[in-house]
């Protein structure tokens, strides 16, 4: 009976302890994963130039924008999971992705 006990108490304990998580390491864990999620939106950025190139004709300016609108999505949509709405917007603002130009407002997915 005391072998089940311990058994049991040993269960609770690993339990308790995958379950407990403290406040701290998961503030520090949100801002490394946000850190990351730019980082990541910021080298899609540089490849999508490597890629594209420099737009010389309204053509490409289009494939541009609308790959930097699905590079500004993607970012917001994973964002989103991790923080609140108001937060996804000041950081959208904070980062540092191209404009898009008003004559490219149609590419738009979402006003932020």
């Amino acid at each position: 009976m005391n072998v089940v006990r311990m058994l049991l108490a040993l269960f609770g304990l690993a339990a308790g302890m995958a379950v407990a998580q403290p406040q701290v390491v998961e503030s520090e864990s949100r801002s490394g994963r946000v850190q990351a999620i730019l980082e990541m939106a910021q080298e899609k950025v540089r490849y999508a130039r490597e890629q594209i190139g420099p737009p010389r004709d309204e053509t490409s300016r289009i494939v541009f924008y609308a790959a930097m609108e699905a590079i500004r999505a993607d970012t917001e949509e994973k964002l989103s999971r991790i923080l609140s709405e108001e937060e996804v917007v000041a950081v959208l603002q904070r980062a540092r992705l191209p404009a898009t130009p008003a004559r490219f407002e149609a590419l738009r997915f979402r006003k932020v």
